[in-house]
């Protein structure tokens, strides 16, 4: 970090506490940001994750996570007052909760301290919230969706739950289900739960960027399937497919934790190879029976 702000003077200044592997002092570190003559912002991205690696590494009677904290207290204190200096801690903390959870400790204890010493103002950010997941999800997929497609996909599913109320829920036919409709598409509403709510309880599921490689995968799938999909409205979970080796690989290492053969349940109730799983067998028959394949609906 100094190096990158100072160059080698920088680094020169902090020399002695890098090789001891050694956290700098709060005095310190306001002697070396004293040297800053431009704005700069110390982004210190998914330091949870680092803290995982960093506890296996012992110092003395510490480890190098420990120190690490005690650096971050001194960094965060070394730059309350300077207005030239705005340090942003990323903390990831769905794949490493409890390394997480002692950061999030750290920051709070540290701002309730510099709150009542300071004019600037500190805080926490999540940077996605649940209702803005389908946006950021869109805007990363997609460069662009027609709002006239839109608006006729969703006028042409209101008028399907509407009309056959029976066989639908009744979050399917209020008038916020149609909302969530628009502001989802072409995702459904049902990936988006599946993801924030389910997937996300998965200790190893990290969100936005999780959600994001599956869902990459369902839209590579249509797109490169085309000809069998032109009737699709909306990207769905089975375009999540066990077909695909980059879905299957991430879906078994998700629920990897859980005490149960995955692999085995997928051959025999979704997908398999030779197309004896008890999911493709029933798509034959309700196609025998002149209703559409499940995959077109």
């Amino acid at each position: 970090m100094a190096y990158q702000l100072f160059g080698r003077e920088g680094y020169e200044f902090l020399r002695e506490n890098d090789e001891n592997r050694t956290p700098p002092g709060t005095t310190k570190l306001e002697r070396l940001f004293e040297r800053n003559d431009n704005p700069s912002l110390i982004l210190i991205d998914e330091i949870a994750a680092y803290l995982e690696q960093a506890a296996a590494v012992e110092i003395g009677d510490s480890t190098l996570a420990k120190q690490t904290n005690t650096f971050l207290m001194s960094l965060l204190s070394a730059t309350q007052n300077n207005d030239k200096v705005t340090v942003v801690l990323s903390i990831a903390d769905t794949a490493f909760a409890d390394q997480a959870e002692d950061v999030r400790g750290l920051v709070s204890e540290t701002i309730s301290e510099f709150n009542s010493i300071s004019d600037r103002v500190e805080g926490s950010i999540t940077p996605t919230e649940d209702n803005e997941i389908a946006a950021v999800l869109r805007h990363r997929l997609f460069e662009s969706v027609a709002e006239d497609g839109r608006d006729a996909t969703v006028d042409a599913y209101m008028s399907l739950y509407t009309g056959d109320r029976d066989s639908f829920p009744d979050s399917a036919t209020n008038p916020e289900h149609r909302d969530r409709l628009e502001d989802s598409y072409p995702i459904h509403p049902t990936v988006i739960d599946t993801l924030t709510e389910e997937l996300d309880s998965l200790p190893s599921f990290q969100r936005t960027r999780g959600a994001l490689k599956l869902l990459s995968r369902a839209v590579y799938r249509l797109w490169q399937h085309q000809s069998d999909y032109q009737e699709r409205h909306f990207v769905r979970l089975f375009d999540m497919h066990p077909s695909d080796g980059d879905v299957r690989s991430t879906l078994l290492r998700l629920f990897s934790s859980v005490d149960m053969d995955f692999e085995a349940a997928i051959k025999a109730d979704i997908f398999s190879e030779d197309g004896t799983a008890n999911a493709e067998e029933e798509d034959r028959n309700w196609v025998k029976n002149g209703h559409p394949h499940s995959e077109h609906i």
